[in-house]
């Protein structure tokens, strides 16, 4: 009689254990138009409105107010049946993962990222969406990779291989990863920016720059995250928290662009503890700066957008721009609405140290009532004229929010319109009427003005 591996056995129970006792109390997600994400129990649900019991009680949403509804019944009957095919394939239940994730399912996610390691001990992505990150061929938790670097910053790290980086699976948002994934629009990284950039490919040069760059620029610490280097003289604590911000930031940015490509070495992050610090050190000027190879600003700021964080995330996504399309500044004399019109969408983001939750597609009270003075009385420009150069800074945002906010048609024709962008001899407009030559700009226009009147 044939017996199953032991590996094999331990996983189907695994999987059996899981199905049999998966929660009960998983929750209903509502995703509402101003990027609001609402979890719990739905009660009652008519053509106007939705009731939704929360951790924070009963709370009623119209219809309209809503764009997404995710049923935590219909999400499971899908996941079980990908979690059984998945069985032995660690691409496939990392695959899940990330769609769960998609669905706003994290301990659906962690399972099956958990589920994907004990296939494959040394699958890259499923070990870094748990955290783990690789010091010379070793898995290691976030913690022991920052203590093992500061321990030891002259010590070589073991003579092992990395484990090979396997190519992330597409992505899709809308639909499990059992079904068809369109192609992605987006290419590799543009190698103008990687030349340019001050972090060593090699992990074990990387290790030995970290050190002699913090004891030149006279910072107290610093801290390695998936996505960043941020060079620090504020606490341990704060410097790692601005780090999860800055990591949650990096991959909304992902999403926003469909960006499939790869990040050879992390971002730099100067992080002074206050103004004066920050004026001795950079020479002043302005809340925080990028220069194509590093964002430096300070804490406490006051007197602009979301103060600190903001400046954080504005400057963040000229950094990412830069890595898509090479050059940002290049695009910016193009498309400016398109390159600052997506930075002040970040700016306006929220995070809460305390519970690290970033909260995205923020609407600016203040800004959504000036929307909607310019449109009553009529002088809010087309998508066209400001795609063309009309507008300023609310015009640009209001496109964007509403080319990221409409519907995923909408959205999707973005990102091809957003990926053209990297090519140096584009033409702007010509790239985003060939996007969007199968929509009526006319009947597209009514629709941005009915949607902000309606948006609260």
């Amino acid at each position: 009689m044939n017996s199953l591996p032991k590996s094999s056995l331990l996983l189907s129970l695994f999987i059996a254990a899981y199905l049999s006792c998966s929660s009960l109390f998983g929750e209903d997600v509502l995703l509402l138009r101003v990027g609001k994400v609402v979890t719990g129990k739905i009660e009652k649900e008519d053509d106007e409105t939705v009731l939704i019991q929360t951790k924070h009680g009963r709370m009623t949403y119209r219809k309209d107010e809503i764009d997404t509804v995710i049923y935590y019944e219909e999400f499971k009957k899908e996941f079980e049946e990908g979690f059984r095919k998945a069985q032995n394939n660690a691409d496939k239940l990392y695959d899940l993962g990330l769609w769960c994730k998609k669905q706003y399912q994290e301990k659906e996610a962690k399972e099956c990222f958990e589920a994907a390691i004990k296939v494959n001990p040394n699958h890259t992505g499923a070990r870094s969406e748990l955290g783990y990150r690789n010091l010379g061929g070793n898995w290691v938790t976030q913690e022991e990779y920052d203590r093992l670097l500061k321990e030891s910053p002259d010590k070589p790290s073991p003579e092992k291989k990395e484990p090979p980086v396997e190519k992330p699976p597409a992505e899709e948002p809308d639909k499990p990863p059992s079904e068809k994934k369109e192609p992605t629009h987006q290419t590799d990284e543009s190698s103008a920016f990687w030349a340019k950039q001050m972090v060593p490919e090699d992990l074990k040069e990387r290790q030995k720059w970290m050190f002699e760059r913090q004891r030149q620029k006279g910072f107290k610490t610093f801290h390695i995250s998936n996505r960043f280097i941020i060079f620090s003289n504020l606490s341990e604590e704060l410097t790692r928290q601005h780090a999860t911000f800055l990591d949650q930031a990096y991959n909304e940015l992902c999403r926003i662009f469909a960006y499939k490509g790869k990040q050879k070495v992390p971002f730099v992050l100067d992080f002074y503890a206050n103004e004066d610090e920050y004026s001795a050190k950079e020479g002043g000027g302005g809340y925080g700066l990028y220069d194509g190879t590093r964002i430096s600003t300070y804490f406490g700021i006051t007197g602009t957008q979301n103060g600190t964080g903001g400046i954080m995330l504005r400057e963040t996504t000229h950094y990412f721009e830069d890595m898509v399309w090479g050059d940002y500044k290049r695009v910016a004399q193009k498309a400016q609405w398109v390159v600052d019109g997506l930075a002040t969408y970040m700016q306006e983001s929220r995070f809460n140290l305390s519970t690290g939750e970033l909260k995205v597609g923020i609407v600016n009270a203040d800004r959504l009532e000036e929307v909607k003075r310019v449109i009553r009385i009529g002088r809010m420009p087309t998508i066209e004229q400001v795609v063309g150069g009309a507008g300023g800074e609310l015009e640009w945002w209001t496109v964007c929010y509403f080319l990221l906010h409409y519907n995923q048609e909408v959205y999707r024709q973005f990102t091809v319109f957003l990926s053209a962008l990297k090519n140096k001899d584009c033409n702007a407009p010509d790239e985003f009427a060939k996007a969007f030559s199968k929509f009526d700009m006319n009947a597209l226009n009514e629709n941005l003005k009915a949607y902000f009147i309606k948006l609260r």
